[in-house]
């Protein structure tokens, strides 16, 4: 498969899945990916998402609108499916978006599985000009022998050694290393989890590229990214 690139940046935001219950409450992901893995339903979802994803970018980007990217999360058995790199090339080609308006994200878990398949599916699509960030890095003792190999474009650093950064020193020293690391490999790198501006301070120190979480904004529906965002005003001190 054969794709041409077009690179435009554009504003970022993360695809996070909800389940509305019959009585109409929301469930978080947590309830209810672990049962669509366990009966190999995963997949089935990455498809619906990918394909609302897509076609949301095409009814609300244009080169007169302010460009956005969104990043996808996918299940490692997306990864292991030959038949999604179809589908999802065929999805960016019949809604007319540009790849490189979207980024997957993969799970360290989900790829070090069957590191092959997934490398095989990230290079695949990476060579469409889809780009790929690998998730809750630092989260598994295998992280830094299996980075080197990975086509992956952006770090994104485990939330959990990003929440006590501030008062854990050896949290501190883990994210510096993943984030050097990230920079020797010509990767950029992402805090998950950035709960407060003082926290996002240590991080743009320590040269963490990018930052999200609850200090810049709060999950909410897709609709309301239709307009961008007012400016988001921060009393310093001078």
């Amino acid at each position: 498969m054969a794709c041409a690139s077009r690179i435009k940046p554009g504003k970022h935001v993360e695809i996070l899945l909800r389940l509305i219950a019959d009585d109409g409450t929301i469930v978080r992901p947590g309830a209810f990916l672990p049962a669509a893995e366990k009966y190999n339903l995963a997949a089935g979802i990455d498809r619906w998402v990918i394909t609302s994803a897509m076609q949301w970018l095409a009814e609300n980007t244009s080169d007169e609108n302010w460009p956005v990217t969104v990043s996808i999360n996918l299940s490692r058995q997306t990864l292991a499916n030959p038949d999604m790199l179809k589908f999802v090339i065929d999805t960016m080609d019949a809604t007319g978006i540009r790849p490189e308006q979207v980024i997957f994200e993969v799970a360290e878990t989900a790829v070090t599985t069957n590191i092959t398949q997934a490398t095989s599916f990230m290079l695949t699509l990476r060579g469409c000009g889809f780009r790929f960030t690998l998730d809750d890095f630092g989260s598994g003792l295998s992280s830094f022998t299996y980075l080197k190999k990975l086509p992956v474009d952006f770090l994104k650093i485990d939330g959990n050694l990003i929440r006590d950064i501030l008062s854990d020193p050896v949290d501190y020293a883990m994210v510096k290393s993943i984030n050097e690391l990230g920079q020797l490999l010509g990767k950029d790198t992402v805090a998950k989890h950035v709960e407060t501006l003082e926290t996002a301070e240590v991080l743009r120190r320590l040269g963490v590229n990018h930052a999200q979480g609850h200090a810049y904004a709060r999950a909410e529906p897709l609709k309301n990214f239709i307009q961008p965002a007012p400016p988001r005003l921060v009393v310093v001190s001078s």
